[in-house]
């Protein structure tokens, strides 16, 4: 396993994720009916846009650029809940109701950074950084 990563152990026939560890870089051997799931914690760069309305009711395309890894404690309950797709089907999608729900209001980064942590954080999601575009 590369050293920025860590990996969720699933044990076929033993119950399935193993919810008590998270399994370090270096060599692992396990059984062949048994999974590796690979989790890389150096931070990913989500990237997009997004058509939102403004309060004067014009359409306006936001642009964003999402920093964030996962809670090497909390990734087994990460990949048990939401597997190696939680990106597509939790952070993305929680940024972008986050940006439309606030588009009518002047809003931060930070405050807008902190209100999608404060979403994520549960999962074991960090935020490390927002950045909003024209």
């Amino acid at each position: 396993m590369p050293a920025d990563h860590e990996a969720v152990h699933y044990r076929r026939l033993a119950g399935g994720t193993d919810l008590g560890a998270t399994l370090r870089p270096g060599w692992h051997i396990i059984p062949p009916w048994d999974r590796l799931f690979s989790y890389a914690l150096t931070p990913p760069i989500l990237n997009g846009r997004l058509r939102v309305v403004d309060v004067e009711g014009r359409t306006l395309l936001q642009t964003y650029q999402l920093t964030y890894h996962p809670e090497p404690a909390k990734l087994p309950q990460l990949h048990q809940q939401l597997g190696p797709n939680y990106a597509a089907i939790l952070v993305r999608p929680e940024l972008e109701r986050l940006l439309r729900t606030t588009s009518d209001q002047p809003s931060s980064e930070e405050r807008l950074a902190a209100a999608l942590a404060n979403r994520l954080h549960p999962h074991g999601v960090i935020v490390d950084r927002l950045v909003l575009g024209p």
